[in-house]
């Protein structure tokens, strides 16, 4: 400090005088309090002005470069609505088995549950007897109804969910199913189990008298090979500068993927938590990710036009943000800032110009210089 205030006392406008009596000063307002305040505009404007060596000051030429903010939260990777399906029971009965757990990857065909039924077995029963029924068929037969009637019946064994080898061993080997085989209609991964087994459950009614199908869902599984969504957690006090199509989503892990655009923003607050949440679809980045993987994301804003004062130049000494901006080598002039808006790293403002350059190191030694002057800070007017 000693050296600077040696430099100071060596440019214009610094005594060796007020550099050490700024060096001995024990409280920072102590001393600028007596200092008398400038008479007019002219004394002010010429107090505002601070000197010191260029070399010991770093500064900033300003750009009309636009600016953008992000808000730093985190975000979990979910499933595509559209990726989403059910396994459905279409029988109703009673869940014999389980075969599958959440996390588990399935394919097309795969059976993830068995399901028992009286039902069930009745109707296959009651095609056994009529197969069996040589007076039945015959007069069915002489009506020529026989081979609509057998389609019709082996049609409605189909619609109970059994297979064409079920149909013809049932037929041939009189091999009767106790145990629908609940199947996967495509590859997927398992994200939730939906029954128990010995659970009743009731899907609605398959016979062919009635088409009422419901249908019971048994798991529920997110199709492979599917694109797959971000949910951004977003605190309601900054959710009004998140919109779909223009805010942009990036990952600050470090993997370099690819910042995505916000597709959704729902506004209702979780009431746990306070935040709202807005959706990004991954697209082609999908790949990246694991389903129900946490990830730290930030939430960038479009950038806006203005004139952007980096925050390493504001220095605050009181209420009011002030810069210093360079008006000649070796001479600055503090300027109380006019602040409009903020960004990462950034303020914009109104009164300072392209072209202009605002301190960014060295402000103390411009502030010690000012106060010396006889300038004082807005802390010091009360």
């Amino acid at each position: 400090m000693t050296l600077v205030l040696a430099l100071l006392s060596r440019w214009p406008g610094v005594s060796a005088v007020q550099a050490a009596a700024q060096s001995e000063a024990p409280e920072p307002g102590v001393a600028e309090a007596s200092a008398a305040e400038p008479a007019d505009d002219e004394q002010a404007a010429e107090a505002a002005v601070a000197f010191a060596p260029d070399a010991l000051i770093t500064v900033h030429r300003i750009t009309s470069t636009p600016r953008g903010k992000a808000l730093r939260t985190y975000g979990r990777v979910i499933a595509h609505p559209a990726a989403t399906f059910d396994v459905n029971a279409y029988l109703s009965g009673q869940i014999g088995e389980i075969f599958a757990r959440t996390g588990d990857l399935v394919r097309a065909g795969d059976v993830v549950a068995a399901l028992e039924s009286p039902d069930f077995v009745l109707t296959q029963r009651s095609y056994l007897e009529l197969l069996a029924n040589e007076e039945r068929l015959s007069i069915l037969r002489e009506e020529g109804r026989l081979p609509n009637y057998l389609k019709d019946a082996r049609e409605n064994l189909r619609w109970w969910g059994m297979s064409d080898q079920e149909i013809t061993d049932l037929t041939d080997k009189k091999k009767v199913v106790h145990r629908l085989l609940v199947r996967s209609p495509q590859d997927g991964i398992v994200t939730d189990v939906l029954v128990q087994p010995g659970q009743v459950v009731n899907a609605g009614d398959k016979t062919m008298q009635n088409f009422v199908v419901l249908g019971k869902p048994v798991v529920r599984m997110v199709a492979t090979g599917k694109p797959l969504q971000l949910e951004i957690y977003v605190p309601a006090d900054a959710l009004g500068g998140v919109r779909a199509g223009s805010t942009v989503v990036e990952l600050t892990d470090g993997r370099g993927v690819p910042a995505v655009p916000v597709t959704d923003v729902l506004s209702e607050l979780n009431k746990e938590s306070g935040l709202a949440r807005a959706v990004a679809d991954l697209g082609a980045e999908s790949h990246h990710f694991v389903l129900g993987e946490v990830v730290p994301v930030a939430v960038r804003q479009p950038a806006q036009n203005g004139i952007w004062v980096p925050r390493s130049a504001v220095l605050r000494q009181g209420p009011e943000p002030v810069v210093f901006v360079r008006s000649a080598p070796g001479e600055f002039r503090r300027r109380v800032l006019r602040v409009t808006n903020t960004a990462d790293g950034w303020v914009a403002v109104g009164n300072v110009a392209v072209g202009e350059d605002v301190v960014t190191g060295g402000k103390m030694i411009l502030e010690g210089a000012y106060r010396m002057r006889g300038g004082r800070s807005s802390s010091d007017h009360h």
